[in-house]
């Protein structure tokens, strides 16, 4: 509401572009939002429904491990649903190839510490390979 409420000012005081802008991203976002939401929902309740059936059950993969499958689809369909939000969003206000840009710089930031060095996209594909290969998981 607080940015609906700036919208309307700005476009009060004169600032048009501004205004749309402000108008046009938020409306853009919750309308995203609620598609992506609904989405979702429907993906996982359809994919959950898929794993528990007799013809995937049939895989001796998904069969042990339904469990474990449908915990991870349903942490991770969400995750999935606000990257693509973010990707819309980002898109309506045109500024999805700037915040790529800007993403590509911060994981290629790179620390020096003596003569050790390291870029933030080192430390993310070191901890996605730790995780990958810790006790437990499946490969």
């Amino acid at each position: 509401m607080l940015g609906l409420v700036l919208a309307l000012l700005a476009e009060i005081g004169g600032w048009t572009a501004l205004a749309a802008v402000l108008g046009r991203g938020i409306l853009a976002s919750v309308l995203a939002a609620v598609y992506v939401y609904a989405g979702v929902i429907a993906l996982t309740a359809l994919l959950v429904y898929a794993l528990a059936s007799p013809t995937f059950r049939r895989s001796h993969v998904v069969d042990r491990n339904q469990t474990l499958l449908q915990t991870r689809l349903e942490r991770g369909l969400p995750w999935l649903g606000v990257a693509l939000w973010l990707n819309m969003v980002l898109g309506a206000l045109g500024l999805r190839s700037t915040a790529i840009e800007g993403l590509h710089t911060l994981l290629r930031t790179g620390v020096a510490v003596g003569a050790l060095s390291f870029s933030f996209g080192d430390v993310l594909a070191l901890v996605s390979r730790c995780d990958d290969s810790a006790p437990g998981a499946d490969r």
